[in-house]
């Protein structure tokens, strides 16, 4: 059986309680933690991860607290970077940046405070859909072949967060269709939720060489 990779967490937060909980549950379950607690730090290893990608050996998810996404939202991220899911953390007035979020690699947001167990599931989560992508592409390019190219134009809306009467308009279709559609979409991408189709459109387009806009 091949070996997988090791898995590690990399924290982006000034807060030292969040690098403390990610060490405790590192060695109690099995993953390495480390990370920044500067943003100096990180934008520095960030600018030479684009050159030198070694973090493309591990299986990896990235903890980030979102009041540094404004000091990241310019950054062009190379695709080994971009791959990785990243878990947001901040307070509930964040909760409403899924776009933006998404414009980075988005993978889920969790409010704070977070308890142990909760972010130990959303890791085990990201932990499995890193090793998807880095186990193959197949699945999320064949989810995309069943779309037709109507319903993946009204994917790609949903996810930029337009409402079905605005697809509508755009498309000069009826809200009926959008909704028909868009139902079709939700299935066969096999989302259960708007996060699950950005995840989905996220993963398609890391895997065609751009991020989503």
């Amino acid at each position: 059986m091949k070996q997988l990779p090791p898995r590690i967490v990399l924290a982006v937060d000034q807060d030292e309680a969040t690098h403390r909980a990610l060490a405790r549950l590192g060695e109690s379950q099995g993953f390495l933690a480390g990370g920044f607690q500067d943003f100096q730090d990180f934008s520095d290893w960030f600018k030479d991860q684009c050159e030198h990608p070694t973090i493309s050996n591990f299986i990896c998810c990235m903890v980030l607290d979102v009041s540094m996404l404004a000091a990241m939202k310019e950054a062009k991220l190379p695709s080994v970077i971009y791959d990785i899911p990243k878990l947001y953390i901040g307070t509930p007035h964040f909760s409403c940046e899924l776009n933006k979020l998404a414009s980075m690699g988005f993978f889920d947001f969790l409010e704070k405070p977070f308890t142990l167990q909760r972010i130990n599931e959303r890791l085990n989560a990201a932990f499995i859909h890193h090793e998807k992508i880095l186990g193959g592409t197949q699945h999320v390019s064949e989810c995309y072949a069943r779309m037709s190219k109507r319903e993946a134009q009204v994917g790609s809306l949903v996810v930029l967060g337009m409402t079905n009467l605005e697809i509508a308009a755009q498309l000069g279709i009826s809200i009926k269709t959008v909704k028909a559609h868009r139902a079709k979409v939700m299935k066969k991408t096999e989302s259960e939720t708007i996060v699950d189709l950005i995840r989905f459109f996220d993963s398609y387009s890391s895997l065609n060489g751009c991020a989503p806009t």
